[in-house]
């Protein structure tokens, strides 16, 4: 048999320990940039809160005003109609 196929890894406590301990710094900075992460997102979702309440606002507006022209033009077709034989 040909010792590449046949050949294994040898992992020491040392490797081990070496690789713990990279784990643990990698960890200590993601830890310290955590904070800062956590305001952004909250800021932004302060900022999409307010936008959403603002555009929630506007359409309501545009809203009403569409339904007070539905409204109007109703009662002019329906008026139209009524006045018609008074009219004619």
């Amino acid at each position: 048999m040909n010792t590449d196929e046949t050949s294994s890894v040898r992992i020491t406590l040392r490797d081990v320990y070496d690789a713990q301990i990279k784990m643990q710094e990698t960890l200590g900075l993601l830890a310290e940039r955590l904070p800062a992460h956590v305001e952004k997102t909250d800021a932004a979702i302060v900022r999409v809160e307010i936008t959403q309440g603002d555009h929630e606002k506007r359409l309501r507006a545009i809203e009403t005003r569409l339904w007070i022209a539905v409204g109007g033009l109703t009662l002019l077709f329906v008026g139209a109609d009524l006045l018609r034989p008074l009219i004619t």
